[in-house]
């Protein structure tokens, strides 16, 4: 999984590549973790450039402990 970070104004924009499942999870959080802990609130995550997505409950319950809403 590759993630491609840009940013308009006050919103992180997250492109991500690849396959988004149990085994990548981590990364993603390691990557959006450092944001969160700055403060960033803003997110605007782009999902068009995955090839496979699974475990979306396990996704969204993480996205949920940071008051995060997709």
């Amino acid at each position: 999984m590759d993630i491609w970070e840009n940013r308009r104004g006050e919103i992180v924009i997250l492109a991500v590549h690849g396959k988004l499942d149990v085994a990548t999870l981590p990364l993603f959080e390691e990557r959006v973790r450092p944001m969160l802990d700055r403060g960033e609130r803003l997110f605007l995550v782009d999902f068009a450039h995955l090839d496979y997505v699974s475990s979306a409950g396990n996704i969204q319950s993480c996205l949920s402990r940071h008051d995060t809403i997709l």
